[in-house]
């Protein structure tokens, strides 16, 4: 007996499956006590009435199967994309090879700024038979582009968010906050009414303090409809801000997160994911699983080759199960 009672006859085929179909039919998975049986390994109720004689290695085949299907369970890893940006060079020169060399890393998903001459559906088309999705985009900017065109791109793409975003003038001072506001609210009534959301990337001018209060913090408060892509490194605005706290601040309306790295210092390059000064954990953490869709790769610039800083970071994030990929 394993789990709640459920039998599984261990013969040669012992080990991962069974346990994992076991653990499939445990009403409280998560609520399992260590073993009770002093010497043995598993945190398995009940493991005490298998045999004694059980070797040591079937049972930490059986603890091991059960602590991965714990562990995701306890922390559902979110899949991973990467902001097209991050490659614009590569993609003026040759657009279908990156888009392969990102299927090949094992991304799951890419974000466009551009689509090279595409028609949306003819790449939303490329990047599926590649086996990764169009995660969200870039293209065209909702607030510096006609609405219907927005509409109809966002459609084609097969998504339900437009992205918005506002320079260092529009977070000027709280008179150019109130004007932002203003447009950010008027986006997302006209875009509620095709059906559509509207999310938000920020840079680290939103961070800055006017008459006692981040302007970013102004945004929330008074679009309550609008949903945020939380830039985590602009967010730490060179080290005055703990992006964690401000991820958790709005965690129910963050769907995506853009990921990059570097030494928090204004003017110098991103490195690869896990290479800078960001608690990248702490970041994704502070996210709610329930609202989080997608972790973004973004590195806007690096001092080494981009797409070598590219698979890195997917490396970093996906064997730190931070998030998942296709490898």
């Amino acid at each position: 007996n394993v789990g709640t009672g459920n039998t599984v006859k261990y013969g040669t085929d012992y080990g991962s499956r069974a346990a994992m179909e076991t653990l499939e039919s445990t009403e409280h998975p998560l609520e399992v006590p260590r073993c009770q049986y002093r010497a043995c390994p598993c945190q398995m109720s009940e493991c005490h009435k298998v045999e004694p004689s059980r070797s040591l290695p079937t049972r930490l085949a059986i603890q091991s199967a059960i602590t991965d299907r714990i562990r995701q369970r306890r922390h559902c890893v979110k899949p991973i994309s990467v902001q097209l940006y991050s490659l614009r060079d590569a993609s003026q020169n040759d657009f279908d090879a990156v888009l392969q060399r990102l299927a090949d890393i094992g991304y799951r998903g890419v974000e466009p700024f551009n689509l090279f001459g595409k028609s949306p559906m003819d790449f939303r088309r490329q990047v599926e038979d590649l086996g990764m999705r169009v995660s969200s985009t870039h293209f065209p900017w909702a607030n510096r582009s006609e609405i219907n065109e927005v509409i109809d791109t966002v459609g084609a793409l097969g998504l339900s968010r437009a992205a918005g975003g506002f320079g260092p003038d529009d977070f000027a001072d709280r008179s150019a906050i109130a004007r932002t506001v203003a447009t950010v609210n008027d986006l997302t009534d006209k875009l509620g009414r095709a059906g559509l959301e509207l999310f938000l990337h920020n840079h680290w001018w939103e961070f800055v303090e006017h008459e006692g209060k981040k302007g970013y913090h102004v945004l929330q408060e008074e679009c309550p409809d609008v949903l945020f892509e939380v830039d985590t490194y602009w967010a730490a605005n060179f080290g005055n801000s703990d992006p964690a706290s401000e991820v958790g601040r709005i965690r129910n309306r963050v769907p995506l997160l853009h990921i990059k790295d570097g030494p928090l210092i204004k003017g110098e390059a991103h490195v690869a994911v896990g290479d800078g000064r960001m608690d990248i954990r702490a970041i994704i953490d502070a996210a709610d699983e329930d609202i989080l869709e997608w972790i973004i790769v973004e590195l806007d610039d690096c001092d080494t080759d981009m797409m070598t800083a590219v698979q890195k970071s997917y490396t970093y994030l996906t064997h730190n199960e931070l998030a998942t990929g296709n490898q």
